[in-house]
């Protein structure tokens, strides 16, 4: 227990490095979405927040195992490219977001809980334009 307890205060300091070295402003989403793993296999994660450059998934320790062991098999990390698909509203109507990204970090935040920050990889201007739009007006004072 004393083991755990230390691994999951070393993984939330991780985290937090890697939250302060964020350079955009985010918008917290917490919806469900799906993260294609490598070989187009769908998992369910919770889509915790979006940036002008990166996302922030979460999820239980059962869905970390796949996400850890579908990477592990995936090879090289040229192979480390995993899609998403999200939606998102802007002005009245919504818009899908598909894009492809790197895992960046994998942190334990709580027993059950993990995050993995996923850095955008190609993505298409169409949806760059969108999501940039999105956090533009997500910031504007009511």
């Amino acid at each position: 227990m004393v083991v755990l307890m230390r691994q999951l205060k070393q993984s939330r300091v991780e985290f937090n490095r890697f939250e302060k070295r964020r350079r955009y402003p985010r918008i917290v989403l917490d919806r469900s979405v799906n993260l294609l793993l490598p070989g187009n296999q769908p998992v369910s994660v919770v889509l915790h927040d979006l940036s002008e450059c990166a996302i922030q998934a979460r999820f239980n320790a059962d869905t970390e195992e796949t996400i850890r062991l579908a990477l592990q098999l995936a090879g090289t990390v040229d192979e480390y490219v995993l899609g998403i698909r999200f939606r998102i509203k802007l002005h009245y109507s919504e818009e899908e977001i598909f894009v492809n990204c790197s895992p960046v970090c994998i942190c334990q935040l709580d027993t059950d809980l993990f995050a993995m920050g996923l850095q955008f990889q190609d993505m298409e201007n169409k949806y760059r334009r969108l999501i940039q739009k999105f956090v533009e007006v997500s910031l504007e004072p009511l």
